[in-house]
């Protein structure tokens, strides 16, 4: 694993194939800094029902 960090952001790659893995903007008002290259994930249980449509229970 290769990690660069710059003022502002942390970049972490695969050191033999050089894939970028995660970025991450630093934010020093926060503990964690979420991937930047993911769209937003959910917790388990907060997700409405995939079958919402009574009909199909």
């Amino acid at each position: 694993m290769l990690i660069l960090i710059d003022e502002t952001t942390v970049t972490v790659s695969d050191q033999t194939t050089v894939e970028v893995l995660s970025t991450h903007t630093v934010d020093p008002d926060r503990p964690y800094w979420r991937n930047n290259d993911r769209s937003p994930g959910r917790w388990p249980g907060l997700l409405p029902d995939m079958n919402d449509d009574a009909e199909h229970l």
